[in-house]
């Protein structure tokens, strides 16, 4: 198990640092996004070329296994520059609003897309690369710099991030190491906006310093995801699938399955094929990163056993890690079904109906993500709307995270942060509206105040509400008396 490597002294001020980065962001918005993009590809070209070097990193610092650390962290880079390199310079570029010609002659509004500044990036130890990424890139794009705090836990692949970007765009990427202490003490330096990825508790902190500090902020939190067995489901496709969902990373994903949800009358059939598919696959599953996270696990497995729940497979510790455990019968109150568990744990809950669903589902703080594993897709319409949850899966599960056009996003205690897709470009970037007036006449509502200014908003409420040539030639001739009076004046 790994433990927080040393961590930087947390007196330092970090003004200069951040002073620093808003002069390099200046220089590097003057560029056009097109320019932008061509350097962020190079950059990354030249972090894939260290696949191999970086995934080993990973492996080293998080405990995964090879394939895992490439598939799920590094692999992922090569979509990411495509996409965003490709379609992000179009995401920036300039909307022209609607003007009504007649009400408003003369007006041209464009609205554009404008960085915030210095981006603060505050990461988790379970993906060290693929997460932070997920914001780096498009913040860098649309013309901001970023300061990235990465976790205490996975220091050397941000190392190893920051010294490739520091050739190809120095002084946009920052790396500052150290734990929560550190991260507090760079949003109180300033930053821009933060971008927050990390469990609730933390969170909430952050958003308090953000809200204290008047900073825009991101938060992807927790989470406490289910997936729901109905009657039509291909129960062996869906056992092999929520198996992953429950045991990818050793549980320790935001949206892994920490709640099934099975129909009662599936439940004798599909329950067994669960536990015999973790049970086949449990010695591919790694160690919890930390002995911090393991004690998490266990505090809340031994009391759900304390209070009467059920082990169908696992329970247990072996060589310093919990073997894959399904849990049945375990109460509404016990914390295993109220807080994130972050490992590979599920507890199964039997349901009768849709409303019995409903309840189930939403009976929890986080709102990230549910799949559905049905072999009628139709049926999935109305309860989805019903869903407290920002993702919902039809017949899989949170694989939308490595696609770089999908938003992620969840609600409720999950947050509200987006990544991905244009949607996280439009939280990375601000609006910023200009205007432009060509007209020579005096706008009727400015002064004076009297009875014609009065008859004209009379005038054109009329013809909002009735609309016909009568109204309209009203309203003109309303305008037509307006602009003599202000002339006269």
């Amino acid at each position: 198990m790994n433990e927080p490597a040393h961590t930087e002294d947390q007196q330092i001020d970090h003004r200069p640092l951040l002073k620093a980065s808003r002069k390099a962001q200046k220089q590097w918005f003057r560029h056009d996004a097109r320019y932008r993009a061509r350097l962020i590809k190079q950059a990354l070209d030249a972090l894939l070329d260290q696949a191999e070097d970086l995934a080993v990193s990973v492996v080293q610092e998080t405990g995964k296994p090879m394939g895992e650390a490439l598939s799920s962290d590094v692999l992922g880079l090569a979509d990411l520059a495509t996409y965003w390199t490709r379609e992000g310079p179009a995401m920036l570029l300039p909307r022209t609003s609607k003007v009504d010609r007649l009400k408003m002659p003369g007006k041209s509004i464009k609205v554009y897309r404008r960085p915030h500044g210095v981006v603060l990036v505050i990461s988790p130890w379970n993906y060290p690369l693929a997460l932070p990424m997920r914001v780096i890139i498009p913040a860098l794009l649309a013309g901001n710099s970023v300061v990235w705090k990465p976790s205490e836990i996975t220091p050397e692949v941000a190392r190893k991030v920051a010294a490739v970007f520091d050739r190809f765009l120095p002084g946009l990427l920052t790396v500052v190491h150290g734990d929560g202490a550190t991260g507090a003490a760079l949003i109180d330096a300033g930053p821009d906006m933060v971008h927050f990825t990390g469990s609730t508790r933390t969170g909430d902190l952050v958003a308090h310093a953000c809200v204290r500090m008047g900073i825009p902020c991101e938060l992807e939190m927790g989470g406490k995801d289910a997936a729901i067995v109905m009657p039509t489901a291909d129960l062996r496709r869906a056992a092999h699938g929520i198996a992953w969902g429950i045991l990818h990373n050793a549980g320790q994903d935001c949206a892994s399955i920490e709640r099934v949800l099975v129909h009662k009358s599936i439940a004798d059939t599909f329950v067994p094929e669960l536990a015999w598919q973790m049970e086949r696959v449990s010695k591919q599953v790694p160690s919890s990163t930390t002995t911090r996270q393991l004690r998490t696990i266990m505090r809340q497995v031994g009391e759900a056993l304390h209070m009467g729940a059920v082990p169908i497979t696992g329970g247990l510790v072996v060589d310093d890690s919990l073997a894959p455990t399904l849990l049945a019968h375990v109460p509404g109150s016990a914390s295993i079904l109220r807080e994130e568990t972050f490992g590979p744990v599920a507890v199964v809950q039997v349901f009768e109906d849709e409303d019995d669903l409903v309840e189930l589902v939403n009976d929890t703080d986080f709102g990230l993500g549910v799949s559905v594993w049905t072999g009628r897709t139709r049926e999935t319409a109305t309860l989805t709307r019903q869903l407290q949850v920002g993702m919902v899966w039809v017949n899989n599960h949170a694989f939308t995270g490595a696609l770089p056009d999908v938003p992620w996003v969840g609600t409720r205690g999950s947050g509200h942060g987006v990544t991905n897709g244009p949607e996280a470009m439009q939280r990375l970037t601000r609006p910023m509206v200009v205007t432009v007036d060509t007209s020579k006449e005096l706008e009727p509502w400015w002064y004076p105040y009297d009875r014609s200014l009065r008859s004209l908003m009379e005038a054109v409420l009329d013809n909002h509400r009735r609309p016909s040539p009568g109204t309209l030639w009203r309203m003109v001739s309303a305008l037509g008396r307006r602009r003599t009076v202000q002339a006269d004046r």
